[in-house]
């Protein structure tokens, strides 16, 4: 009976050893998969920021364009006015 208890012991010793390095493993791993949590969020902020900026970069050219576009409709609109202008001022003879 007593080597019965013995060996009955020795397989519980052994079960919690095996129970103790489970547990160190799974802290291990959660310490990971927090770090990569840690990282993963990480990169998603560096590429809101970079998806923000594009976006401003994006408003400010198509708002340049606009300004563009505005230059050369009032360019083409001064240069009408001033062959208007001549037309007036030195008509030509029929």
């Amino acid at each position: 009976m007593w080597e019965a208890q013995t060996e009955n012991l020795g397989s519980i010793h052994t079960q919690l050893s095996h129970f103790s390095r489970e547990m160190e493993v799974l802290r291990k791993n959660e310490t990971q998969m927090l770090d990569m949590e840690s990282i993963v969020r990480q990169i998603k902020n560096v590429f809101s920021e970079t998806i923000s900026k594009c976006d401003t970069a994006k408003n400010r050219i198509s708002k340049l364009e606009d300004r563009s576009t505005e230059f050369t409709q009032t360019e083409k609109e001064i240069e009408k006015r001033v062959r208007q202008q001549k037309r007036t001022e030195y008509p030509t003879a029929m």
